[in-house]
């Protein structure tokens, strides 16, 4: 069984969380097709630029809500060019400048989704449109507002992950649980 799709939508912030990055970044399979590392406040640049050297088949990258900067997008124009079809930057930490977005995604022939933050004005928005024809670009205000209630819900590894959802099984009862009156 391969890996070709990796979500990881359960926010960390402990200690061991940029090892935790590290290692992903590092040690992932380079057969992966779908990351989605939306949330992940704690990633930076150099954990993308580790990941698409090294996985540079993929077709759908979620970056949404994480500290990337503009440098980060020129890993990923000269990796993943010729391969990513989806791109998410909406919700950034760290602002990009729209120009410097044109500027890397013009040599991405095969992107077809863009999604960016809801703070890039309209005018700007109809630019990339206007340079970008190929490309359908969306923001995700409504999108994220829709569905606050449902992420929330649904982050929970304990509540199952992607579509499978599961059910706590108890396997120990608390020793008190146990103890009869008798047992007093």
């Amino acid at each position: 069984m391969v890996l070709n799709n990796l979500e990881i939508n359960y926010p960390v912030t402990n200690t061991y969380l940029q090892e935790a990055l590290d290692y992903l970044a590092n040690n992932l399979t380079t057969k992966v097709e779908k990351l989605n590392l939306g949330g992940q406040i704690y990633l930076e640049d150099k954990h993308v630029n580790s990941l698409v050297i090294r996985c540079n088949k993929i077709v759908a990258l979620n970056l949404g809500l994480t500290s990337i900067t503009e440098k980060c997008l020129s890993s990923i124009s000269e990796n993943l060019n010729l391969t990513i079809e989806e791109l998410d930057i909406s919700e950034y930490i760290n602002p990009i400048p729209c120009a410097e977005i044109y500027w890397h995604l013009r040599s991405m022939s095969k992107l077809k989704i863009l999604n960016l933050p809801n703070l890039i004005h309209v005018d700007e928005i109809e630019n990339l449109e206007k340079k970008l024809p190929h490309l359908s670009i969306s923001q995700k205000e409504l999108e994220m507002m829709a569905s606050k209630v449902s992420v929330a819900e649904n982050s929970n590894p304990r509540n199952g992950i992607w579509e499978i959802k599961i059910k706590p099984v108890e396997l120990l009862k608390h020793r008190s649980d146990q103890m009869t009156k008798k047992d007093l």
